[in-house]
C-alpha cells in the first residue's frame, strides 16, 4: 500500500522543479507453505489443508524528493535532483541519500552530448537459484542480516539528428552494485526457505557497454536499429559463491541487437515487424556426477 504527493513548480521559462514525497508500507511472507491431506473410505471423503506461515516481514517505506531542470544557456541544459529514503524492519532502519545529475549541451543545432551520474537503493532483493525464472525466485526484504543494495551509474553519449528525420547515437555506461545477494555454494536447493537469510552470501557486481542506435521518425516507415555490447560480471568477496571469484551473471549477454520497421498503411492501419537477437547465457557443464 502506498501514498504518494507530487508539486510541479515554475518559477520561470528556465527553470522546472519537481518535489514531493511517498510512503509505502510492505507485508511479506517469504518463508510460507501449504500441506494439504485426503483421507477415503467408503463412506466419506474428507480433505485437511494446512497453510503454515513461518514468518511475517512488515517494512515501512518512505522517500522525499525534489530535482531542478534547469536552462542554464541557450546550449547547455541540467538536472539536478536528491531524493532521501529511510526503510524501517524489524527494529533496523535504514537510510541514504541518492545525488542525481545530468546535462545536455549543444555543439551544434544537430549535434549534442550529454552525460549523467545517479546513485540508487533499493530495500527489496530478488532471490533466485536458477538462471531460469521459476517458482522458487521471491522477493525478500531488507533485514538486520541483509543490508540494503546500492549502484553507483555513470553514462555518457553523443547524438545526432539528420533533417529532423534521422536520429544517431552512441553512449556508454558504467554502473557499480554493492551487497547483492545469492545462495552460496553448496547448499541444498530446498522448496521452503525458512532461515534464507543464513543461506545468503553478500557481493559486488559491476556492468558496463557501450550502445549504438539509428533511428528514422518521419514518413510513412519508420523503425530503428539498436546494438548493445554489454559485459555483467558479479563476485563475492568473502567466498560464499564460486569461491569469491569473477562470474558472469545471468544478464550478461554480450551482444544484443534489436530491429524495428513500421509501416503506416492508412491512417487506421499500421503493421509493425520486429527482429531480436542476443547472445546466450554462460553457463558450467559438470564434471562428474
Amino acid at each position: 500500500m502506498s501514498v504518494r504527493l507530487s508539486v510541479d513548480y515554475s518559477p520561470s521559462m528556465n527553470h522546472r522543479i519537481r518535489m514531493g514525497a511517498d510512503y509505502l508500507f510492505h507485508n511479506f511472507r517469504p518463508e510460507n507453505s501449504r500441506q494439504r491431506s485426503w483421507v477415503n473410505d467408503s463412506l466419506t471423503n474428507p480433505a485437511y489443508e494446512l497453510l503454515y506461515d513461518y514468518s511475517l516481514i512488515r517494512g515501512h517505506e518512505l522517500s522525499w524528493f525534489a530535482e531542478d531542470e534547469m536552462r542554464l544557456t541557450d546550449r547547455l541544459r541540467v538536472n539536478a535532483g536528491l531524493r532521501y529514503t529511510l526503510f524501517q524492519v524489524e527494529g533496523e532502519t535504514y537510510h541514504s541519500f541518492q545525488p542525481r545529475l545530468s546535462a545536455r549541451y549543444l555543439l551544434r543545432p544537430d549535434l549534442s552530448v550529454k552525460v549523467s551520474y545517479s546513485k540508487m537503493n533499493q530495500y527489496v532483493h530478488l532471490l533466485s537459484n536458477t538462471y531460469v525464472n521459476q517458482p522458487t525466485d521471491i522477493w525478500v526484504p531488507v533485514t538486520g542480516k541483509v543490508p540494503p543494495m546500492s549502484s553507483h551509474q555513470v553514462t555518457a553519449g553523443l547524438y545526432y539528428n539528420l533533417g529532423r528525420m534521422y536520429d544517431f547515437s552512441v553512449e556508454g555506461y558504467y554502473k557499480r552494485l554493492d551487497n547483492l545477494i545469492d545462495y552460496k555454494d553448496h547448499w541444498p536447493v530446498e522448496t521452503h526457505f525458512s532461515g534464507w537469510e543464513d543461506r545468503v552470501g553478500l557481493g559486488k557486481g559491476k556492468t558496463y557497454g557501450v550502445e549504438l542506435m539509428a533511428q528514422k521518425t518521419g514518413g510513412k516507415t519508420t523503425g530503428w536499429i539498436g546494438y548493445t555490447l554489454s559485459w555483467s560480471d558479479r563476485w563475492f568477496p568473502d567466498g560464499s559463491v564460486n569461491k569469491g571469484r569473477h562470474f558472469p551473471f545471468r544478464f550478461d549477454n554480450r551482444h544484443k541487437l534489436n530491429v524495428v520497421v513500421s509501416r503506416k498503411l492508412s491512417r487506421k492501419v499500421e503493421l509493425t515487424a520486429a527482429w531480436v537477437f542476443a547472445s546466450g547465457n554462460h553457463i558450467s557443464l559438470p564434471e562428474y556426477k
